[in-house]
């Protein structure tokens, strides 16, 4: 039931590549292997779009969400890209998101 669920929510030619799939969990692990992870051009967008906001007309909550929202999206786009560490290199991650919010 939760395998014709989860085909029947795809496009056509995604459910056509998971449709030899047996269980729920595999399609899931497929799909999420392809596409679920989200690469350096996710973060180059998410930096751009922060050089670009500005405060215009909206008050400083507003503003302050939008840019949280977009700091958030780099945090997950970068932790996705492959910066998952097991050593001290976290605290330069740590230190170029927080430049990242100065800019």
């Amino acid at each position: 039931m939760l395998i014709s669920w989860l085909t029947s929510s795809l496009s056509p030619d995604i459910a056509d590549s998971v449709q030899y799939s047996e269980t729920a969990e595999e399609i899931w692990r497929q799909l999420n292997k392809r596409y679920g992870t989200v690469g350096g051009t996710k973060a180059f967008e998410i930096k751009k779009e922060l050089a670009s906001t500005c405060q215009g007309s909206l008050d400083i909550a507003s503003y302050f969400n939008k840019l949280k929202k977009l700091w958030d999206e780099l945090r997950v786009a970068r932790k996705n890209h492959g910066n998952h560490c097991t050593c001290c290199a976290k605290e330069g991650i740590l230190k170029e998101e927080e430049e990242d919010r100065l800019q």
